[in-house]
């Protein structure tokens, strides 16, 4: 177990992909506070990371191997598949985050991560 809890596993994964993997951003928004002696709610902050990875379309054998998204209602027509880097990212990706490829934002709603650490695969829509 030693070779996944050390991060030399992650660091050669991340060496190796490297040159596939282009530049994606992923951003988080915060709510504001709400300030009770207005009534209102402050305004929100948002906070910016560059991450490499790859987005890609489901294909019919990710779908098989996968099967808690066979039945529909997970998976959606137009829902894609994100790859993303995770040796030197300064966050873990979270639902609610939203990641911008090609110019188009896609709302994370799951992310997994394998067990070296290496990648995490989010489900965006």
């Amino acid at each position: 177990m030693a070779l996944l809890d050390d991060g030399q596993l992650a660091r050669t994964i991340a060496g190796a992909l490297a040159g596939v993997m282009g530049p994606l951003t992923l951003s988080r928004t915060v709510r504001g506070s709400y300030d009770p002696s207005t009534g209102t709610v402050g305004p929100g902050t948002t906070t910016t990371w560059t991450v490499k990875g790859m987005l890609e379309d489901f294909g019919v054998g990710s779908l098989q191997r996968s099967q808690a998204w066979l039945d529909g209602s997970i998976v959606r027509e137009g829902d894609r598949k994100a790859t993303l880097l995770a040796f030197g990212m300064a966050t873990v990706p979270a639902p609610g985050d939203v990641l911008t490829a090609g110019g188009r934002d896609h709302t994370v709603l799951s992310v997994t991560s394998d067990p070296a650490g290496a990648t995490f695969e989010l489900l965006v829509r």
